[in-house]
Parts: C-alpha cells; sequence; structure tokens
C-alpha cells in the first residue's frame, strides 16, 4: 500500500502525484525516485533501494500505468540508496539506463565507491 502524505514510519512508502504536472515523487526508507509521465510513456529518475522495487510497481499502477510504460531510466549519480533496482529495471523492463560517464563504475559496484572524507567528520 502506498500511501500519500508523511509516512507514518520511514520504511513505509510515500507517493506524491504532480508535485509538477506529470511528475511523481515516490519517496521510500529516506530516499526518493521520480516518475516523469508524458503521452510516449513513463521515465525513471533514480530507482532507490532494491527493496523499494515493488513499491515503484504499485506507484505505477497508482498513476494508471504499467511496467510496459516504462521507457528509460535516468541515475542522478552512482550511490547504492539511488542505483538500487537499475539493473533489474534494465533487465524485467528492458529499458535503457543513463548515467552520466564518472559515475558510471560506481554504478555498477555502488558499494564500492571510496567516500571523499570519512563519516566521522560529519556533525
Amino acid at each position: 500500500m502506498i500511501r500519500t502524505g508523511i509516512p507514518p514510519h520511514p520504511a513505509s512508502p510515500v507517493l506524491a502525484r504532480d508535485v509538477a504536472p506529470g511528475v511523481h515523487l515516490l519517496s521510500h526508507a529516506h530516499v526518493n525516485l521520480i516518475l516523469i509521465e508524458d503521452d510516449d510513456g513513463v521515465t525513471l529518475v533514480d530507482t532507490a533501494f532494491p527493496d523499494t522495487w515493488p513499491h515503484l510497481l504499485t506507484a505505477l499502477r497508482a498513476i494508471g500505468r504499467t511496467p510496459d510504460d516504462v521507457r528509460a531510466l535516468v541515475l542522478t549519480h552512482g550511490h547504492f540508496d539511488h542505483v538500487g533496482s537499475a539493473a533489474r529495471a534494465a533487465r524485467e523492463l528492458g529499458v535503457p539506463v543513463h548515467v552520466h560517464p564518472g559515475d558510471a563504475p560506481i554504478a555498477r559496484h555502488p558499494y564500492s565507491y571510496r567516500r571523499e572524507r570519512t563519516p566521522f567528520a560529519y556533525p
């Protein structure tokens, strides 16, 4: 089930429909993915975590679309919380995955990137 509004728990998916005309925001586990809808289909921006996949399919149904309507996936960057289902989307939906060439190695191996700074440096 996808709710709208503030999630009762961070892991509960929330679909915000039409944050702009034809643009829908799915939030799950403190991560967002965007569904951009036009006459030709749906473009996904990021895929969040691997366990977001069933919520993505539910969100597609909620906006009156099916997985067959997805035309492409755009990754904003290669971190694990953005590329979680990218390989699955490419495989199961047969869609192209677009990512900046500089992020492609990270997107292929999202758990292996080196941090620029230690996480202990952040407040």
